[in-house]
């Protein structure tokens, strides 16, 4: 009977220590739990000798930046013609077939400068 005690207290017993101990610690308690299992409570006195895990180092500013999606262009420092959409007024470049704020298709701009009119020729 003492034989049965011992074989069910000694996992138990090493658990309930053993995630203590890491818990108090910042370690995994999960896995110093399953340690707990397979060696009772000599893994609570490992983990309370193993060494602390180092804190992450702080994220780098510079690298942050490169994540980031750039700003989209300022209209006013565009140097490209525009024109306001047709449906919502705003203005978009007068080569554009959609509208980037509404999705809408916008009819192309006439061509000024490509035909003359034919009544004006002098002989």
């Amino acid at each position: 009977m003492d034989l049965l005690a011992l074989a069910l207290l000694w996992p138990l017993l090493g658990i309930l220590l053993t995630v203590l101990v890491a818990l108090s610690r910042d370690l995994r308690p999960g896995l110093w739990g399953v340690l707990g299992f397979l060696f009772g409570p000599l893994a609570a006195l490992f983990a309370a000798v193993s060494p602390r895990p180092q804190p992450a180092p702080p994220a780098d500013p510079e690298s942050a930046a490169e994540i980031e999606p750039a700003p989209p262009p300022d209209p006013a420092q565009d140097d490209r013609p525009r024109t306001p959409c047709p449906h919502c007024a705003e203005l978009v470049l007068i080569d554009a077939r959609v509208c980037r704020f509404c999705g809408r298709e916008i009819s192309p701009a006439p061509d000024t400068g490509a035909a003359e009119p034919a009544g004006d020729e002098t002989p």
